[in-house]
């Protein structure tokens, strides 16, 4: 197989922002070998106060890898790169995980596969169904050991326990969607609202009626879809940023484009200046008056 390479720095976008100001920073990425094929999804669990642990789904036999990055000094150190046990090719997962998301407390990593909502452990060296009977969980989101996912129209939700065993809630799920296409599921840091986006070059953006820690069979979803986004973008992506800001980032075939708003119905777009292709993810560091994307 072909080495591909992984950015050390996550945020390699490099769009520095303020809650008033946006713009483009772009710096050298530093690069990791992993060997299995252009990445998919990341994912990171921290270890302790200068660790964390890096999970990425690969398009590769070998479904996913891991790998520690210390950071005791300004630049991070990556660890060699190792299959997670339980998905190397011989267990037959595939290169088709597109969804990772890492449990802090139990160091697991859950995913959506065919076979339903599972998880990773890296310590038992297993993989285990979570939940086999909902189908293809279409986006995963973990918040204080609450467990959100979405099938279909449904919105289902649950406890994890610090083994990262799942109880699901005693009302859930929630039938609160219409068709959706490859959605994220955030959770704001600012208010703790919840944002469920789906992609495309008409983009849908709904906000659910409670709380992540207050879903139950009653939960909605309210309609703010962006309608004023330009329509040759492929729109890809969602995030809330700490001040509580949402992003949309898409792609069209001269680069990447950026949309933001801060009040759910003006939204503001912008040319990156980034050539490429927009994909799902947006992370963000720092706090509510100064963070990066």
């Amino acid at each position: 197989m072909k080495t591909k390479k992984l950015l050390n720095y996550i945020l390699s976008l490099g769009l520095s922002l303020s809650a008033t100001n946006v713009w483009a920073q772009l710096s050298a990425p530093n690069v990791e070998n992993v060997y299995g094929g252009r990445i998919n999804a990341i994912t990171a669990v921290p270890l302790g106060s200068d660790s964390s642990r890096v999970f990425i789904s690969t398009e590769s036999a070998n479904s996913m890898f891991y790998a520690d990055v210390h950071s005791v000094t300004a630049t991070p150190t990556f660890g060699s790169f190792s299959v997670v046990p339980g998905l190397d090719a011989s267990a037959g997962f595939g290169s088709g995980i597109q969804i990772i998301v890492g449990h802090p407390a139990s160091g697991k990593v859950f995913f959506g596969h065919d076979m339903g909502l599972m998880s990773a452990d890296i310590n038992a060296g297993t993989v285990s169904a979570v939940d086999p009977t909902v189908g293809y969980p279409n986006t995963i989101n973990i918040q204080d050991d609450r467990l959100i996912f979405i099938t279909g129209p449904q919105l289902h939700f649950g406890m994890l326990d610090s083994a990262g065993n799942f109880t699901e809630a005693g009302d859930s799920p929630a039938n609160s969607f219409p068709p959706l296409n490859q959605p994220t599921l955030c959770i704001s840091p600012l208010d703790d609202s919840v944002y469920v986006f789906s992609q495309g070059t008409t983009p849908s953006l709904y906000k659910l009626s409670d709380t992540y820690d207050g879903l139950n069979a009653a939960t909605t979803g309210r309609d703010i879809s962006p309608a004023a986004l330009s329509s040759s973008v492929m729109w890809t992506s969602f995030g809330v940023a700490p001040s509580g800001r949402l992003f949309i980032l898409g792609s069209e075939p001269s680069g990447k484009y950026a949309a933001y708003s801060d009040d759910e119905s003006a939204w503001t777009e912008y040319a990156t200046g980034i050539g490429g292709a927009a994909g799902r993810n947006i992370a963000f560091t720092g706090d509510s008056s100064n963070y990066k994307v």
